[in-house]
């Protein structure tokens, strides 16, 4: 479960995210190398995942509302508020969406595309 433990220590690493204090960006792409994310997937919107509504994203570059709602997955990437509650949620660390089913649980699989489909 390279997704969650990269290093194999049996730890919960975190989910890397949009970080503008710091000038690190994130964007879906990054994790087709490693076949952690699916930017095709995100990109067509349909699918595992999308039975929950689009998370919440920045895109890279965006400097006002219009620009920074393109879909594209080598310049959109997610931030704490694109998957937590920022008051919490009757969901386990306040995620926005019904847990059930793991990492391929609606939300988790709009970038993950672990369902297949």
């Amino acid at each position: 479960m390279s997704y969650i433990d990269p290093d194999g220590n049996g730890i919960h690493n975190r989910h890397p995210t949009y970080d503008s204090e710091r000038g690190s960006p994130n964007s879906v792409s990054q994790g087709e190398v490693k076949g952690t994310t699916s930017g095709a997937h995100w990109e067509a919107g349909t699918g595992s995942g999308f039975t929950t509504p689009r998370l919440r994203f920045v895109k890279s570059g965006a400097s006002d509302f219009a620009s920074a709602q393109g879909v594209d997955a080598d310049d959109n990437g997610v931030f704490c508020l694109s998957c937590h509650q920022a008051h919490g949620t009757e969901e386990a660390f306040g995620i926005a969406w019904t847990l059930d089913g793991g990492i391929s649980a609606p939300g988790c699989d709009q970038c993950h595309a672990v369902a297949g489909d």
